[in-house]
C-alpha cells in the first residue's frame, strides 16, 4: 500500500539499508506452485474469518489508479469477498446493509470474537476507507466497521467509527485491532521521515490532535459504543508507516517502516485504551523488500510482505501502467517475553511468477495467500513436503573416533536478529 511521488525517488536510489543475513530456506519443503483465484481489482489485502463454519479469507477490492482501465461506476465504490477453500474465485459477501457511498478500501483488519462495548461475541472487519472527501483540497480518511455474521450469512456495515471521516487519517494505509475496539491505523508518508526515529505522543495533547503524515493514529471506543469515540496520533517518525499487526497477547504493536525495511515495535499498556507504553525501536532489519502489511495468524507468527522496487506501484497508481513489480514475503516469528523477531521463513525468487506488486500474505491450510496492488485477482501459493530419502538401519553412520570432544556446537537458526 504506497502512494505518493516519494515511491519514485526512493526507488530510483534502491539500496538496501542494512545487510540481511543469508535466509534459510523452508525446512523440507519444494518450491511452491502459483495459482490465480479471480476477485474484484486491486485486493490489497486480506485476513481470515469464519464463514459456513470454515476458515475462509476476507479481502476488500478496490482499483486505487487514477486512470484505471476497467470502467467504474462514479463514484467509485469498493466491495467485500469472501473465499473459501476449494473454489476457483472469490465471491461477493453478501451484504444486509448498503456500504458508504464513497467506499475506497485499503486495509483491512478481522477480529472474531470481539469485547468491544456493545458488540461482544461479533465476528467483526474493520476496513480502511481511504476517500479524503469531495474536492482536491479535501483531507481526510475513515475506518468503516462491518459485521461478518457466520450463523445468518451475511456482512452488514455497523458504521464508521467515530462518526465520519477525520482529517488525522488523511493518507490511512494499514490497519490492525484489538479485541477490545481499540483500532490503529497508519498514514503513510510521501517522503521517507527526516531522521525516521519513531516518537511516541499523547493521543489528546495538541500533537496527537495534529494531522501528520509516518505516523500510527489511535482511536479509543467509548465505554458504551465501540463505533464511538475519539481519534490521535500515538507515534510519529516512523520511516514509512505502513502494516501493523498486534503480537497474540495484545501486548505489543508491529509497525512495517517501507522506507527503511525494518520493522518496529511499540509496547502497549495494559489497560485499555491505546496509548502507547514504550518505542523498543527496531526488531527487525534488513528485509529484501520494501515492507507493506503485516499479519499475525492465530499461530503467532508474523508475516511480512512487500515489493522489491516502488516504481511499478508508483506509476500505476499515477496512471494505470501495469509494469512487471515482483516482491517477497518472509515468516518470522515472535517469542514471549522477547521484542526481537526471529526469522523462519523467506520466499523471494520463488514469487518471480507473480509480476501484480504483492501487498500481503496470509497463510491458510497448506497454502498461503498473496494480496495486490495492480490487477485483480489473488495468488495462491502452495507449499509442497519434500519426499525424505529411507533410512536403513542396517548401515550405521561411521563414527570418527578422532574427533575433538569439546566441539563448537552449530548456532541455531532461530537466533535473535
Amino acid at each position: 500500500m504506497i502512494s505518493g511521488m516519494a515511491c519514485l525517488f526512493a526507488g530510483m536510489g534502491q539500496v538496501m539499508l542494512d545487510a540481511a543475513d543469508p535466509a534459510p530456506s523452508f525446512p523440507l519443503m519444494t518450491t511452491p506452485t502459483l495459482r490465480t483465484l479471480a476477485s474484484g481489482p486491486g485486493p490489497e489485502d486480506l485476513d481470515l474469518i469464519e464463514w459456513k463454519g470454515r476458515t475462509a479469507l476476507l479481502t476488500a477490492t478496490y482499483s486505487r489508479a487514477r486512470f484505471p482501465r476497467e470502467p467504474h461506476p462514479k463514484p467509485r465504490v469498493g466491495a467485500l469477498e469472501i473465499y473459501l477453500p476449494g473454489e476457483d474465485r472469490f465471491q461477493p459477501a453478501p451484504m444486509a446493509s448498503t456500504p458508504p457511498e464513497h467506499f475506497a478500501p485499503v486495509g483491512l483488519s478481522v477480529v472474531r470474537n470481539s469485547l468491544a462495548p456493545g458488540l461482544e461475541g461479533k465476528q467483526l472487519a474493520y476496513v480502511t476507507n481511504a476517500y479524503p472527501g469531495k474536492g482536491l483540497l479535501a483531507r481526510g480518511g475513515a475506518v468503516e466497521v462491518f459485521e461478518v455474521d457466520d450463523d445468518a450469512g451475511q456482512v452488514k456495515h455497523l458504521g464508521t467509527l467515530g462518526g465520519g471521516r477525520s482529517k488525522l487519517l488523511h493518507k490511512i494505509n494499514g490497519i490492525t485491532a484489538s479485541r477490545d475496539g481499540t483500532v490503529y491505523a497508519t498514514t503513510f508518508g510521501t517522503f521517507p521521515a527526516k531522521t525516521g526515529e519513531a516518537e511516541l505522543l499523547e493521543p489528546n495533547s495538541p500533537a496527537g490532535q495534529t494531522r501528520t503524515i509516518n505516523s500510527v493514529v489511535c482511536f479509543t471506543p467509548d465505554k458504551a459504543d465501540a463505533t464511538k469515540g475519539t481519534w490521535g496520533v500515538v507515534a510519529s517518525g516512523i520511516n514509512g508507516a505502513n502494516g501493523l499487526a498486534l503480537s497474540p497477547g495484545e501486548t505489543l504493536l508491529y509497525c512495517n517502516a517501507y522506507h527503511g525495511r525494518q520493522i518496529l515495535a511499540f509496547e502497549r499498556y495494559e489497560q485499555p485504551g491505546g496509548e502507547l507504553k514504550k518505542c523498543h525501536g527496531v526488531v527487525y532489519r534488513g528485509l529484501p523488500f520494501r515492507p507493506d502489511n503485516l499479519k499475525c495468524p492465530p499461530n503467532g507468527d508474523l508475516w511480512c510482505t512487500g515489493q522489491r522496487s516502488p516504481v511499478p506501484t508508483f506509476l500505476h497508481l499515477l496512471s494505470g501502467a501495469r509494469l512487471p513489480s515482483r516482491g517477497g514475503v518472509a515468516r518470522l516469528h515472535w517469542d514471549a517475553g522477547h521484542f526481537k523477531l526471529r526469522h523462519d521463513a523467506e520466499w523471494v525468487k520463488d514469487l518471480d511468477g507473480d509480476t501484480h506488486a504483492p501487498s500481503v500474505a496470509v497463510p491458510l491450510g497448506d497454502a498461503f495467500y498473496l494480496g495486490h496492488i495492480m490487477h485483480a485477482g489473488v495468488t495462491e501459493v502452495r507449499l509442497h513436503p519434500k519426499r525424505q530419502a529411507p533410512v536403513h538401519a542396517a548401515s550405521p553412520p561411521t563414527v570418527n573416533t578422532n574427533a575433538h570432544a569439546n566441539a563448537e556446537k552449530p548456532q541455531s537458526e532461530g537466533a535473535a536478529r
